[in-house]
């Protein structure tokens, strides 16, 4: 008989190979699956894993489920694979007692170019909304940690939209007092910058002028003007 390990390796096409896996899992004991074939499981792409063979597996692993670096590690995993239904992500973020500290490991990983699943991401923040005002260890919001790189637009748009949905408040500051505005002048990407300052600044409800905005940010008017305008 193959291990599980060997036949999680190749690449799903079909439920019925899913079937095969769960068979298998049920002959496990407890704890005798390994870290590496939950991995292999959550990594499938073509057929992602169904949920309910994620809540087998996660049954037979519990202590899996309590080795928090390991199970953020599979949660990263299943939540960067462009193919995980976001029903996955949440049982798996419902199963840890820490939910909403994962839940926040994986929106950090969601601010910049590479990502692309914002679908998802705007349902983990709506799965919770406390995850926008969260600040990390540097005192900054998701909104301000994006627009350090400014290499994510619509992910600016997207933490902004939600932003002014759940807590009614268009650019909050981190805990040095900037807000997103006064983070993305600073970015060493400066086109990117224009792009994120133009979503930022059009993004409020009753839009402001310039001179609104340099009063409200202390910002050096030639250097908004400059990366607004060019």
């Amino acid at each position: 008989m193959k291990r599980l390990c060997d036949l999680l390796l190749p690449q799903f096409q079909s439920l019925d190979e899913w079937e095969e896996i769960l068979s298998q899992v049920k002959q496990c004991k407890e704890d005798e699956m390994s870290a590496y074939e939950v991995y292999l499981a959550l990594a499938q792409e073509y057929f992602p894993i169904p949920l309910h063979i994620v809540e087998a597996i996660f049954e037979k692993t519990p202590c899996l489920v309590h080795d928090y670096e390991t199970y953020t590690m599979n949660c990263l995993i299943a939540y960067l694979n462009e193919h995980t239904p976001f029903e996955t992500i949440k049982y798996l973020l419902d199963n840890s007692s820490r939910s909403f500290e994962l839940a926040n490991a994986l929106i950090r990983k969601s601010l910049r170019a590479d990502f692309m699943r914002f679908e998802v991401a705007r349902d983990l923040i709506r799965y919770d909304p406390g995850l926008l005002a969260y600040c990390d260890n540097e005192g900054n919001m998701p909104i301000h940690e994006c627009c350090l790189h400014c290499d994510s637009p619509t992910m600016v748009q997207l933490l902004v939209e939600e932003g002014l949905i759940f807590t009614d408040e268009w650019l909050p500051r981190n805990s040095d007092g900037m807000s997103a505005i006064d983070i993305a002048l600073e970015s060493d990407n400066v086109d990117g910058a224009r792009v994120v300052l133009g979503i930022l600044i059009h993004s409020y409800l009753e839009f402001p002028t310039k001179l609104e905005v340099i009063s409200k940010f202390q910002v050096p008017a030639f250097k908004l003007i400059q990366i607004l305008c060019v």
